[in-house]
């Protein structure tokens, strides 16, 4: 029987004996004991280079332990971890629709975060609002501002305190609290708005001028405000704008207490 080569001819690129690359295969043949040659090819454009390259000193390797009893090649070529090429794009493939999926879920997720929060808007009270994130998680921010200062900034979390209706009742336990400690007039869940809207032209809060009138206005309960109009045509502008004023001074003194007017 004839021995096995163990030196590769110096035109061999692969490095393996019956293994060769060209015309976009690798090329894997042996000469068994009849003489007869077997061959097989591997399709670069099919496996890759690494894999087809793989596979075609594989089965020479199987082919020499088959036919010789021995193999000259080491099994460390054939046991090199190469990704089959139509495997990585499956695998790509599955990966892409798992985030997909993933990216989907977390799009309902925050649709029915937004909807709770609408829902929540109405019934948890003034400076209380609803958070919910995938990254931040969820609870209940208790942010009260008063003028230019930023009197508290809480976040009451669902995970402490057990639920959502538990933490939302330390939220407002607190922001009681607050309320009464830094002297913060308040009438049903509503604040007395002490800096003035960017579109407000009277220079006085609840006061406008609008079509011939001076309308003074203030909120006595949540969505509940309560009105008056004072005509320039009739008591002159300076006159019709000093009602308004005084109008709405007396009612703030009503809503909110004394504290109003102090400060």
């Amino acid at each position: 029987m004839k021995m096995l080569p163990t030196i590769t001819r110096k035109t061999n690129k692969t490095g393996v004996t019956g293994v060769a690359i060209t015309d976009g295969f690798c090329h894997s043949y042996i000469v068994g004991d009849s003489g007869r040659r077997k061959s097989r090819k591997f399709s670069v454009a099919k496996y890759g280079e690494d894999e087809a390259l793989r596979l075609a000193i594989k089965w020479r390797r199987d082919h020499e332990l088959k036919i010789h009893g021995y193999s000259v090649i080491p099994a460390s070529l054939v046991r090199r971890n190469f990704k089959h090429r139509q495997s990585s794009h499956k695998a790509n493939l599955m990966e892409r629709g798992k985030k997909m999926a993933i990216l989907e879920n977390r799009q309902k997720q925050q649709e029915v975060f937004t909807q709770r929060k609408k829902e929540y808007h109405n019934t948890t009270g003034k400076y209380i609002y609803r958070v919910d994130d995938l990254v931040a998680g969820h609870g209940w921010l208790l942010r009260i501002e008063f003028g230019k200062e930023l009197v508290c900034n809480l976040i009451f979390r669902d995970s402490r305190y057990g639920s959502a209706s538990d933490a939302l009742r330390h939220a407002q336990k607190e922001r009681e609290r607050q309320l009464t400690l830094h002297n913060i007039p308040c009438a049903e869940g509503r604040r007395f708005r002490k800096k003035l809207h960017v579109a407000n032209s009277s220079g006085v809060t609840g006061v406008s001028l609008s079509g011939g009138y001076y309308h003074c206005y203030i909120p006595i309960e949540p969505n509940v405000t309560k009105r008056r109009k004072f005509s320039v045509n009739r008591y002159g502008e300076k006159v019709a704008f000093q009602l308004a004023v005084e109008w709405r001074k007396e009612m703030e003194t009503e809503v909110y207490g004394a504290i109003a007017c102090a400060q």
